[in-house]
Parts: structure tokens; sequence; C-alpha cells
């Protein structure tokens, strides 16, 4: 509180300095009417000596000019030091990316492209320019031209929001998208298709994703920049009970999130997920802060930093500093700040962040390892682990028998299982992405007690896991949907087996 204060002293001694200084100057220059520095001094000196005679306002002024210069000098070391000090601590981040408010993005590219939809005789080459280039410019991960029943209407993807910008009529939708067909190279009746395209921007080049792909009023165009698969809560593919209790736990005003899994199972693509469902629930504009190794997706509610070489520990303290009601912390892993997020999550914020482990009873146990128990229960936590699978093209999907290699002992692989052959939609390749399988553990009483009774890791995992299925048995549940293989589940049981 103490040390809170004195930089709000310090501050509005620097405001304060910066204000009146020139005032002050410009009395004295009034007072002495100087030529050059010599004849300044000289005047003052005639000016104290001969005209000051009860002259009350003069000095003051000099005085106070003075004072407030000298304490420039003190806030302008005392800050230097004080950077010096962040600096030989870690404390100062690679990077930062400061909130934009998303409206004034909006208004950004409507200034951009309605000067050019608006002419007479609109540039189809120019147009399509611009398309590329707004993405780029305004930090979105997506540009879609939806086709209406009137009109076709741009959308911008920016953070996870999908937000109307402008419109355009049907006529110059038709010649833009057979320009883009000559850009891919694709015959002009093709309905659906996709291709790559390499963007020179800014003396640099980006790749992009397009896809054309038909809908009820015409072909819909989608522009993605390369790596940007950001997805809300709700395309994540949870099981209903999982999404409904992840997203009770995100509206809670403070408390700790857990999520992991392996490498490459779409862990960060959860953890902005999760920052968005908080940001929409909240309807925060300000107030939300992330920790991150590397800026992935530009996030405009966000304020994000990207830690680089930094200390994690020391710049989640300043982050914390700032009262922010939710951080995200990409890497929670070393004892430091993870008794750092483990105390805000407790105290204040809700902390999202992910732990090493390959289930959701790993995730708690790495914490409890971390910060122990009392800690760990005051930051009421719950854990959400996730494993991506192939999922099953639903054109050329068909059922499929169990053959006899097939059983494994304990299983019931009784019903109806499912084969892709491979079609134009998957290029014959039988799958269309993955699919996700979703463990949770949400906080209660009981969780906090097995946390308190626990003597040791081994006896904590073991009695978390019987909490919750394995991803084998989730599996088994999507291949009798039809979602994906049996294949896939005799893979996850062989893998879980050999881990123990």
């Amino acid at each position: 509180m103490l040390r809170s204060m004195m930089e709000r002293a310090t501050n509005g001694i620097m405001l304060w300095s910066l204000i009146l200084i020139p005032f002050g100057m410009a009395a004295m220059a009034f007072g002495a009417g100087p030529i050059s520095f010599v004849e300044f001094r000289q005047g003052v000196a005639w000016y104290l000596n001969y005209q000051f005679s009860g002259n009350f306002i003069f000095l003051p002024l000099l005085a106070l000019t003075l004072v407030l210069g000298a304490a420039t000098l003190v806030v302008a070391g005392r800050a230097k030091l004080t950077y010096r000090s962040a600096l030989s601590r870690g404390a100062v981040p690679q990077r930062e990316v400061a909130v934009v408010d998303e409206q004034r993005l909006v208004t950004r590219a409507r200034a951009a492209l309605e000067p050019e939809l608006n002419r007479s005789a609109p540039r189809v080459d120019r147009i399509l320019d611009l398309l590329f280039s707004l993405p780029l410019e305004l930090g979105a991960s997506d540009l879609y031209l939806c086709p209406q029943e009137m009109l076709v209407e741009l959308q911008l993807t920016i953070g996870l929001d999908r937000v109307s910008v402008s419109t355009l009529p049907h006529a110059l939708h038709e010649q833009l998208i057979d320009r883009m067909r000559q850009i891919l190279g694709v015959d002009e009746e093709a309905l659906k298709t996709d291709g790559d395209v390499d963007f020179r921007w800014s003396q640099s080049h980006q790749h992009f994703r397009v896809e054309l792909s038909p809908s009820s009023a015409g072909i819909q165009l989608r522009i993605q920049k390369e790596g940007a698969d950001g997805l809300a809560l709700a395309d994540l593919g949870m099981q209903a009970a999982t999404l409904i209790a992840f997203k009770a736990m995100l509206g809670c005003k403070n408390g700790l999130v857990l999520v992991g899994g392996n490498p490459g199972n779409g862990v960060t693509t959860t953890l902005y997920a999760a920052i968005h469902q908080i940001h929409k629930d909240r309807k925060l504009n300000q107030g939300i802060a992330s920790l991150e190794t590397v800026v992935r997706q530009e996030l405009p509610y966000v304020h994000q930093t990207e830690l680089g070489g930094g200390n994690a520990a020391a710049i989640f303290e300043g982050i914390a500093a700032q009262n922010h009601e939710a951080i995200l912390v990409r890497h929670i892993d070393g004892k430091a700040l993870a008794e750092l997020a483990v105390g805000v999550a407790g105290e204040r914020a809700m902390v999202v962040g992910a732990t090493p482990g390959h289930n959701a009873a790993e995730l708690l146990v790495s914490a409890w390892e971390l910060v122990g128990t009392e800690l760990l229960v005051q930051s009421q936590p719950s854990a959400l682990a996730q494993r991506l699978i192939i999922r099953l093209c639903p054109d050329c999907c068909t059922p499929a028998s169990v053959l006899p290699n097939q059983q494994i002992a304990g299983w019931d692989f009784s019903g109806e299982f499912h084969a892709a052959t491979g079609c134009d939609t998957c290029q014959f390749t039988g799958r269309v992405g993955k699919v996700g399988l979703h463990q949770w553990i949400g906080f209660s009483e009981g969780l906090a007690n097995t946390l308190r009774e626990t003597r040791n890791a081994g006896e904590l995992r073991e009695r978390l896991q019987s909490l919750i299925p394995s991803f084998a048995e989730l599996a088994l549940e999507k291949a009798k949907a039809g979602e994906t293989t049996l294949e896939q589940v005799i893979e996850l049981i062989h893998e879980e087996q050999s881990n123990g």
C-alpha cells in the first residue's frame, strides 16, 4: 500500500513538473528579458538587487521551478533505476499487445473498404488486395464474404468474435469469386474448393488459406491467416455436461482452471476460447491479461504479454499488481510462478493456465506438488485435459465389423462401428480434421477433502483417476457414434495400458 501511494505521489510530481516548468521559465524570461545566457544571469541578479522590492510573484515562481526541476530529475533517476532492476530480474517482457477497442477496428476496416466499394466501377484486384491486407492490419484471423438474399455481408473474425463490417452487391461478389478462382487455378464450375495464397505485405510474405464453399445464397469466401485457428468453446466438441461445468467455473469471480494435454492437442486453442468466454460473459473490454511464451493470436480485449527470455514469475507479479479480473498463463511450470498464480486465483481473480500432465488427474497432481494442499484448495481448482483424435468423413462413412484380432479383454466392442472409404470431400483420406476428447474434474468439497487427506502424489493420482473416464473410454463412445474409428480406440487402449 505504501509503495503504491509513493508511486502515485511520484507520478503526480512528474505531471505537475511538466505542466508548470514552462510557465516558470516564461515568467523568468518575461521578468528579465534575456537575449543570451549571460544577459539572463545578469538580468536576474540586477532584478533581485534593484527591482524585486516587494514583488512577490517572481521569486515564488523561480523557487517552484527549481523545486519541480529537481523533482523531475529525481523521478527520472528513480524510473531508470527501477527499469534496470526489473531488467536484471527478468521482469521486462519481450513484447506487449495492448487492448484495442473492437469497434475502432471495425471503423478502420470500413474506412479502408467503402471508398473502393462505392466507386461507380469498383476495381476487383484492388478490392482483393484490401481483403487480404485487412486481417493483417487489424489483427483479425479470418475474413468472410457471406452471401445473403439481398446483399453479400463482409465479416471479420476479431479475437474470436465474427463482426459485420460492410456489404457489397452480388454482382461484385461474383466478380471477386471468379478472380479468386483464377488465382487459385481451379475450374469455374467447381462449387467447393480451397487453396493457398502468398500475399506480399509490408516487405514480407504472408501465407493465407482460401476456401470457396457453396451456401443457399451463393458461394461463400473465407480468407484465413496461416496459424489462425481460433475456436469458441462451443466449437471444441466437448460433451454437453463438461461444457456446462466448464462455463460455470469460468463464470466465477475467482478460481483456478487448469488446462492441459500432450503437445499438439489444442491446449492453446482451448485457453484462448476460455478467455473469450470470460470476456463475452462479463462484457469485459478491459481487465483481462495474459502471460504467454509467444502470442499466437492477438485478442483485442486482452492485454497480452509475451515472455520471451524473461523471468515468468517476476513478469506475472507485475501483471497481477494491475488488479485484472482474469489472467491467462500459458505455462505454469515453476514453483515461484505457480505459487503466485494460485495465490491470485485464491484471492481475487480467475486464473486460467496450462500445467504439465496428459490427463485431468495429472494436472491437479502437478499443481499439488508445486504449491501444496492449502494454497491449492483456497484457489478452488478445476482441471480440463484434452486429446485430439481423427474424425471420420461423414460423406463416405460406412458401417464396419469388428475383426477377431481387434478384440481386447475387458472391453465391450459390441454395437456398430464405422470406417471411411474416401471421397472428394475428404480428398480420399477418409478423415476431416480432428475430434476432441475431454476429461473434466470440477471443484467441490469432495475434491477439497481428497486434496487434504492425500499423503503422496501416487495416492492422489489414483484417487483422482477414479473420478474420470479414460481417454480410451471417451474415444469408444465417439467410435460407436460414428465419429472416429475402432482402430483409434485400440491405439489409445494400448497407450494407456503401457503408461500404467
